[in-house]
């Protein structure tokens, strides 16, 4: 029961709670925006972590007040739960936190493992590694992931083929996705079975992990992908966009023109290649009927530039099919639209530098590599495309967790 002071501050307290499961959801959403910097990313990881700390206050009450999240089908909620009672302290809270995890799923299960992921679990560490061992696979990979990421011991080592075995192709995904998070790579062989699974989400979390060690048949498979269309073909044009050579201009250049995917999709990876070669198809983007195609090539224009040629136009995008009703309308997206006759003088005034390099990024020649005073101030989508290459060419040498992990607040 709570006491007479908490009831009294009840309020606040829920609000301190909201506001950290609505500013998580940004954040887990954020880390590969294109609009979100590493400062803007840091600002809001300092507000968690005020929301965290306000919670804490009523450290005593707070089973009361958040151990129901703890069951809670959105991961918003279970995180919150989860990340406050690792924080706590309180006798018995992280086992609580531990056993609420193995019992979940969903999106239970995603929430409460971010929570063990970024929250203080040096208390229940043992119990975490005995849940790797676990005949439930999703668990198991899930408790493997956040002791990679928390640097704790009894994660699998990267010989261990278990998960990316299994039968389920969402424990696969989740498998190739661990490999990252690992100190050495698997055998080349491993990563050739999975850049050939049939499930192609499977096979493109392959391709992303091989690339993170160096393993050229990431940038093969790639290129086969693309040249191939039919499913994933965004996806997998956009990880070769990103991986990419010089020679790729004209591979990427035309899967983009042949519109694979949603309008985003072709205008999204010429501005991850980043070659001043591909400009031109975007500037003839920007005059598309497509506002969305329109939007992205001016999005793309700019993460190659640096320069916002977004004009004051926005444009509602209407779903093919049936018209929407007029409740749905209100609900429907609306994008920039990019001003093509400034773009396309900005560019005649400028391309011609650009032809000293084969890759830019936001007005910068990162053709033979990003340093890592740019890596600070790019958007978080750019940083990732330069750190996957980065350790794909060997340029980079930083851990995966760097790209993830909440920056440590509280001890």
């Amino acid at each position: 029961m709570l006491s007479p002071k908490v009831l009294l501050l009840r309020d606040v307290l829920e609000e301190h709670l909201e506001e950290l499961q609505f500013l998580w959801g940004l954040r887990r959403s954020g880390l590969r925006s294109p609009e979100l910097t590493l400062p803007k990313l840091r600002r809001l990881e300092e507000r968690i972590e005020a929301h965290a700390d306000g919670l804490l206050l009523a450290r005593g009450e707070l089973p009361g007040l958040v151990g129901e999240g703890l069951t809670s089908d959105d991961p918003l909620v279970s995180f919150a739960a989860g990340y406050v009672l690792l924080g706590s302290g309180l006798p018995g809270a992280a086992v609580s936190v531990v056993e609420a995890f193995r019992g979940a799923s969903g999106g239970g299960r995603e929430g409460l493992g971010e929570a063990l992921s970024h929250g203080d679990v040096r208390a229940v560490s043992g119990e975490l590694a005995a849940c790797v061992k676990s005949e439930d696979a999703g668990l198991a990979v899930a408790a493997a992931a956040a002791l990679a990421l928390q640097s704790a011991p009894g994660v699998p080592g990267p010989e261990e083929s278990r998960f990316r075995d299994d039968a389920d192709p969402a424990v696969r995904a989740a498998g190739w996705r661990l490999v990252p998070l690992l100190p050495s790579a698997p055998r080349p062989e491993a990563f050739r079975r999975g850049l050939s699974d049939p499930d192609l989400d499977v096979a493109r979390e392959a391709a992303v992990a091989a690339a993170w060690f160096a393993e050229p048949a990431a940038l093969e498979a790639c290129r086969s992908h693309a040249r191939a269309g039919g499913e994933n073909t965004a996806e997998w044009l956009y990880l070769l966009a990103v991986l990419g050579e010089p020679g790729d201009l004209a591979l990427v250049a035309g899967a983009a023109a042949g519109r694979a995917g949603d309008g985003r999709a072709g205008p999204r990876a010429l501005g991850a290649l980043g070659h001043p070669g591909g400009v031109g198809a975007l500037l003839l983007a920007m005059e598309s009927e497509d506002p969305v195609r329109a939007s992205a090539a001016g999005a793309a224009f700019a993460k190659i530039t640096g320069a916002d040629v977004a004009s004051d136009r926005r444009a509602t995008v209407r779903p093919p099919g049936e018209a929407p009703d007029d409740f749905e309308e209100e609900f429907l997206e609306e994008v920039a639209l990019p001003d093509a006759a400034t773009a396309r003088a900005l560019w005649k005034d400028v391309g011609p530098s650009y032809a000293k390099g084969t890759r830019w990024c936001r007005g910068a020649d990162v053709s033979s590599g990003c340093p890592a005073g740019l890596l600070e101030e790019f958007d978080l989508e750019s940083r990732w495309e330069a750190c996957l290459r980065g350790r794909f060419r060997g340029t980079w040498k930083g851990a995966t967790s760097e790209l993830i992990r909440l920056t440590p607040g509280r001890s």
